[in-house]
């Protein structure tokens, strides 16, 4: 993460540094022909320019820091070698497109890897940057083709506030452009992705083993399927993992989800009780097993045993009284 915000810092220092090389050696140069609107005027334009390749996400940073690193160098060389007034914007204009053209392209040939994560997100960060783009190509094409100073320092104004909401939305990796409540709803549901492609999947199952065997010998040795209202989150706690990982070792090995995993030790525990004692009553076995009423435990039993709690007595009682019956009766 700190490597991720020093170069999101060092993107942020080649924009002011671009800004003042270039306001200096259009305010020094001798024989320019610039007026101090226009030295203001192409000095935060290009500034604009760079901060628009601000990633806000956590893409592209080392692709950014090169075309914002290119950039910065063609132009001062474009002004070194004095190029006229409107073909500087121009050629930033150019820039511009070709970088958005080649950041489309490389989203394209990568779609598998957006869309299998982080796609809310990036959309939303897509859409602002286009917004962005669209508001300094028109800006700037219109402040290049006006003479009158007034009109001028106004557009200069307007690209100061534009490039303090470039600088800002990189500074706290946001958009700046959607409310912070929808942006915060755009990562939840980015992190809710699980999904993974086949060969991630085929990597993973070691790993899943190791997980599910922990999780097993955890319930077990602690019974800790005893514990009410007892969840995934409280489990990944217990066996040190993550809890969309061990959820997806546990539907990989039982072949169900994590509450019917937890209900086949509670009723293999309340069998197990039966066993040695007939006259329990269902209401208490089914709080003593770990269930918060008996509805859901009765219908446990029968998804785990294929019979009622009262049919599994019945069941005992019969195997006693007939010996020879207990292996017909699956007990």
């Amino acid at each position: 993460m700190a490597k991720i915000f020093s170069i999101h810092s060092l993107i942020r220092q080649v924009s002011i540094i671009l800004i003042a090389i270039l306001f200096v050696i259009k305010a020094f140069l001798p024989g320019n022909g610039f007026s101090l609107p226009q030295i203001i005027f192409i000095s935060l334009v290009s500034g604009c320019l760079v901060s628009l390749l601000f990633p806000t996400c956590c893409g592209s940073l080392t692709l950014s820091i090169w075309f914002c690193s290119g950039i910065s160098a063609v132009l001062v060389l474009s002004c070194l070698a004095g190029i006229r007034f409107d073909n500087m914007i121009w050629l930033e204009q150019i820039m511009l497109i070709s970088y958005l053209a080649a950041a489309g392209g490389a989203g394209v040939s990568r779609i598998g890897d957006i869309s299998r994560s982080g796609i809310a997100w990036k959309g939303m960060e897509l859409f602002s940057k286009m917004f962005y783009s669209c508001v300094f190509l028109v800006v700037s094409n219109t402040g290049a083709y006006f003479k009158d100073t007034d009109f001028l320092w106004c557009i200069c104004a307007f690209l100061l506030v534009l490039y303090a909401v470039l600088y800002a939305r990189n500074w706290f990796a946001v958009t700046m452009f959607f409310p912070s409540r929808v942006e915060r709803c755009a990562r939840m549901l980015d992190k809710k992705d699980v999904r993974v492609h086949s060969e991630d999947a085929a990597s993973d199952k070691p790993k899943l083993a190791v997980v599910y065997d922990r999780a097993v010998r955890a319930v077990e040795e602690k019974q800790l399927y005893l514990k009410k209202k007892y969840s995934l989150e409280d489990l990944s706690r217990e066996v040190f993992c993550n809890k969309t990982f061990l959820s997806r070792a546990i539907n990989a090995y039982s072949g169900k989800g994590f509450c019917y995993f937890m209900n086949c030790f509670r009723v293999k525990y309340a069998m197990s009780l039966l066993d040695k004692n007939q006259k329990i009553l269902v209401k208490e076995l089914a709080f003593i097993c770990g269930f918060s009423n008996v509805v859901t435990f009765n219908m446990a039993f029968k998804a785990v045993s294929g019979k009622t709690p009262t049919e599994y007595v019945d069941c005992i009682k019969a195997s006693i009284l007939n010996p020879s019956r207990k292996t017909e009766l699956g007990l």
